[in-house]
């Protein structure tokens, strides 16, 4: 069975060329652009669902699968469960794309056309249209939490550092109630229902 997405073959003369595919709408908008990595480099961003998937260059052939999402949410700062977790972004809906191939300064262009599934034939186009939106509009509100939620772990770490380096035990005992507080707020804004 073939791979799910976009399969895109491509020649490198020079594997030291920098190559960088580029994924567009039919207007030319870049959606996703992916630049090339070595093979180990590849290989360990797999094992870390936060990074972005390079591009091989390798002398020859090359082969790539773009899964048809757009850039995934950022990162939570830290190393913790929340931290940990990741939220890809919306699928394209079918349509007419572009791909572009940039290598030495030189660009190349392709379209090319994502087509309906036979088996959602009787899905109209208005609502995976719909579908898309409301899913981009998800992942926009999920980025600006994850902003948010760095933003407070941030500020406990200085409040932290405050009341660790403060000789005053007044001022020690208000930093340290202030970072409980925000503590509150970003488990609001991580984990809602706990």
């Amino acid at each position: 069975n073939p791979p799910k997405g976009v399969i895109v073959t491509y020649y490198v003369k020079n594997p030291d060329d920098k190559v960088t595919l580029s994924f567009k709408d039919k207007k030319g908008e870049v959606l996703r652009e992916f630049s090339s990595l070595s093979e180990e480099e590849i290989e360990q961003r797999k094992k870390d669902k936060h990074l972005e998937v390079g591009i091989p260059a390798e002398e020859g052939f090359n082969r790539f699968v773009w899964d048809m999402r757009l850039p995934k949410v950022s990162k939570i700062d830290g190393s913790d469960l929340v931290a940990d977790m990741s939220i890809p972004g919306p699928k394209v809906v079918p349509g007419s794309y572009q791909v572009s191939l940039s290598v030495n300064g030189k660009e190349y262009t392709e379209a090319f056309e994502i087509i309906r599934d036979p088996m959602a034939e009787s899905v109209k186009k208005k609502d995976l249209q719909a579908q898309f939106k409301l899913w981009q509009s998800i992942t926009d509100k999920a980025e600006e939490a994850v902003g948010t939620i760095n933003k407070l772990r941030d500020l406990r770490g200085q409040l932290g550092a405050w009341a660790k380096r403060s000789g005053d035990s007044e001022l020690k005992q208000q930093a340290e109630t202030l970072k409980e507080r925000v503590l509150e707020l970003e488990k609001s804004l991580a984990m809602p229902d706990m």
